[in-house]
């Protein structure tokens, strides 16, 4: 399956989750009981109520255009009410022809019809309204936010937050007024609906919401906090400040807008509208600059000024004009909304076509967000709903909860990125002065070569002249005879010298079987002239079969190493009679190589961190020597290379294990 079939896929799947998201929010916006619309000359008839379910008081009210009354028994008689089916939105009625002005006052009548049982159990719950409002039940006002006046002088906007009454009638019938005077909220088309239900349930509605919206106030400041920690600590990672800013916005529309926390503490009405608008504006405004920065897409300098000023100059608009310039401006909002939306879309999407994987989560997130905030504002208001119609910080909750996890896959990404780079790095680094340093050895060795070669040359040149010279007894045939086997073992020994060099300076990459014993033989006919230069005795062992499986370069790497450093020890240390003893064991399961000197062993200060790097007590070492040795050993030839003290030096053992063994052929 292709990628970009895999995408459309994807994409059909993310349609479905978010259809199945909207359906959710649908079943959440629904009370749980029906109303039951029989109207009986007014009468709304709920006698079939269980007495705890929770209704909404909704439909077939009747609302009366500038008139005020307390009571039936005081409406106003002439006067024709028209039929709404929620509270608030008058301006859509007509009367006379005309529509009726959206700025006004007006009473809203109601009566229903439940069952004589209930008794006082039965509670009407009244969530914030928008302008001045006044509430009675059977002639008893039970709920009042403010001044409710025939001007808009006369009208004033007080406590704002919901409220639980009690109701009670002997015969079940109960008449709810509701008057509302509506001059700064031109463009409100309702209200939210009257909820009715048992005290109980009323008590436990209200425990498990305050519950609930703790909790996720909770988790949005420690996620802001958490976040903005990590940005301000991590210059380089804007991702984390920028998220932590925008959890700021959600957190206060929660304050403001669930149960009315912020006006429960005193918090003015003007107030609490400046922060509920602007907290809007500024999450969608940190959205936006958080999905650029999350996609590493850069602005024009121009655009991003512009961007600046057209968020920040409507936020301040939205905070310095009064409300009713602020409920015109909600709308135009919410163009900005959709606009930034459309952008993560298109930039997720885009990414996702590009075989981004964290687009993915980043998109399903994104609509989480978009769907629940723009279902917030177009979407039924339920009466009681737990998040109190703030869909939009469940759909943040859900937004927050992915985000975080995918800014800490992006920051593991990031730190194992850099992690490798480290190790890539390292590794570059110690092998260049792994180089350096076996160079610097094969240097050393080579003035002893180039010492010896002198003595060949020197003896061939010497028996070369032998045979020309004259007034010798002996014939130029004789001497040829003579000379010519010296001669040519000089030459044979050079030419052998020369070819374990180049063997050894040849990189080999490729593994194959080959003999431990061979390979220490080799190195040491290698440095024989460098022990006899230095007089070090050297006495070498093998038993038993030393066939591994390895490289052998790396092998005589380590050799010469662990050699070289005994023949350097016993001569700083000018040591008497000095030897070097190398045993190869192989009648055993493993194979041990142990080399073993009498330089005096090394000190103790030093065997703690001995096969660790740049760890050396010599001051030309470059501490190296033993580190990747021991990484050789096993790494590459799964061994172990360990040290003890000999009995007048140090003793270094490998033991390797014998690898694969070729299979025996027949011929």
């Amino acid at each position: 399956m292709s990628h970009k079939v895999r995408t459309i896929l994807f994409t059909l799947l993310m349609l479905f989750i978010a259809l199945l998201f909207v359906m959710l929010l649908s079943v959440m916006a629904r009370s749980d009981a029906p109303s039951l619309d029989i109207s009986q000359q007014g009468l709304l008839d709920y006698r079939t109520w269980d007495g705890d379910s929770i209704l909404s008081v909704d439909g077939n009210w009747l609302f009366f255009w500038n008139t005020l009354f307390t009571a039936p028994s005081e409406r106003p008689e002439g006067i024709e009410p028209f039929s709404t089916h929620s509270l608030g939105g008058w301006h859509r009625a007509v009367k006379d022809q005309a529509a009726i002005p959206a700025t006004g006052f007006g009473t809203y009548h109601v009566r229903i019809l439940l069952p004589p049982e209930t008794g006082t159990r039965a509670v009407l719950r009244m969530t914030g309204f928008h302008s001045p409002s006044n509430i009675y039940v059977n002639g008893d006002r039970i709920y009042s936010n403010g001044d409710v006046g025939t001007t808009a002088e006369e009208s004033r906007l007080g406590e704002y937050g919901p409220a639980i009454r009690e109701i009670t009638s002997v015969d079940g019938v109960y008449d709810i007024v509701v008057q509302v005077a509506n001059f700064s909220l031109p463009s409100v088309n309702a209200f939210p609906p009257i909820a009715l239900t048992s005290l109980d349930r009323a008590l436990e509605r209200e425990f498990t919401s305050t519950l609930l919206e703790t909790m996720v106030l909770t988790f949005l400041l420690t996620g802001m906090i958490y976040h903005l920690l990590v940005g301000a600590a991590d210059a380089n990672n804007r991702k984390f400040l920028l998220f932590g800013l925008f959890n700021l916005g959600p957190m206060l529309f929660l304050l403001v807008n669930s149960n009315m926390i912020l006006a429960r503490v005193g918090v003015p009405w003007e107030v609490m509208m400046d922060i509920h608008f602007t907290s809007r504006i500024f999450s969608i405004y940190m959205f936006l600059l958080y999905t650029a920065e999350f996609y590493s897409i850069k602005f024009i300098p121009r655009g991003r000024h512009l961007l600046h000023i057209l968020f920040t100059g409507f936020m301040a608009v939205l905070i310095l004009t009064p409300h009713s310039i602020q409920m015109r401006l909600y709308y135009p909002s919410l163009l900005l909304i959709l606009g930034a939306a459309f952008f993560s879309l298109a930039a997720s999407v885009n990414r996702m076509l590009k075989g981004d994987r964290l687009a993915i989560p980043f998109t399903i997130s994104a609509l989480f967000f978009i769907i629940a905030s723009l279902y917030d504002v177009f979407g039924p208001r339920p009466p009681w709903a737990f998040f109190c119609c703030s869909y939009t910080v469940i759909g943040a909750l859900l937004f927050g909860v992915i985000q975080t996890g995918l800014l800490v896959s992006v920051v593991r990404m990031h730190m194992h990125q850099v992690e490798d780079l480290v190790i890539q790095r390292t590794e570059e680094i110690e092998k260049m002065l792994w180089a350096q340093e076996k160079h610097a050895r094969m240097g050393e060795i080579m003035n002893f070569v180039a010492h010896q070669w002198q003595q060949y040359l020197y003896t061939i040149s010497l028996y070369v002249e032998g045979i020309g010279k004259p007034g010798d007894s002996t014939t130029t045939e004789e001497k040829v005879s003579q000379y010519l086997p010296v001669i040519k073992k000089s030459i044979a020994s050079m030419f052998t010298t020369l070819k374990n060099f180049r063997e050894f300076l040849s990189p080999k990459t490729s593994r194959e079987h080959f003999s431990i014993s061979d390979q220490c033989d080799k190195v040491l006919n290698m440095l024989s002239d460098l022990f006899s230069a230095r007089g070090i005795r050297v006495m070498f062992d093998s038993q038993g079969d030393t066939m591994v499986y390895g490289n052998t370069n790396e092998f005589e790497q380590v050799l010469i190493n662990l050699i070289g450093n005994a023949t350097n020890i016993l001569e700083e240390r000018s040591i008497e009679s000095p030897r070097i003893a190398i045993s190869v064991d192989g009648r055993s399961e493993n194979i041990t190589l142990r080399i073993e000197d009498n330089g005096g062993g090394v000190s103790r200060q030093l065997r703690p961190t001995l096969f660790q790097s740049y760890k050396t007590d010599r001051p030309e070492g470059s501490g190296l020597g033993l580190y990747m040795s021991n990484r050789i050993v096993s790494e590459r030839f799964r061994g172990t290379l360990s040290y003890e003290d000999g009995q007048e030096g140090a003793c270094f053992f490998l033991e390797l294990p014998r690898g694969q063994r070729p299979e025996k052929t027949g011929t």
